[in-house]
């Protein structure tokens, strides 16, 4: 079980990135919340695992669930940002 309290980074304004952070890369347009494989966080996407790179990122909610990404997916209807829910991609 992750420890959600944890930091394990941080955005390039220097808040903490928790395991259950909202995150935006600002290079990608996409939001996701971190995901760990071998010990490392990261955003797994279309099978592709990425390292968090703090000075692309910024935090939306330090805490938050896969529901939470949802709604605010929901809510954004013309951006044209990439919603990163489950191994979905959304656009």
């Amino acid at each position: 079980m992750l420890n959600k309290k944890k930091r394990i980074s941080f955005d390039k304004n220097g808040k903490s990135i928790y395991a259950d952070s909202i995150v935006h890369d600002e290079e990608a347009d996409e939001y996701f919340i971190s995901t760990e494989k071998n010990g490392l966080y990261g955003d797994e996407f279309l099978g592709d695992f990425y390292l968090l790179e703090p000075k692309k990122l910024t935090v939306i909610r330090s805490h938050a669930s896969m529901d939470d990404l949802k709604r605010i997916m929901k809510k954004d209807k013309n951006s044209g940002a990439v919603y990163n829910v489950g191994g979905n991609s959304n656009v």
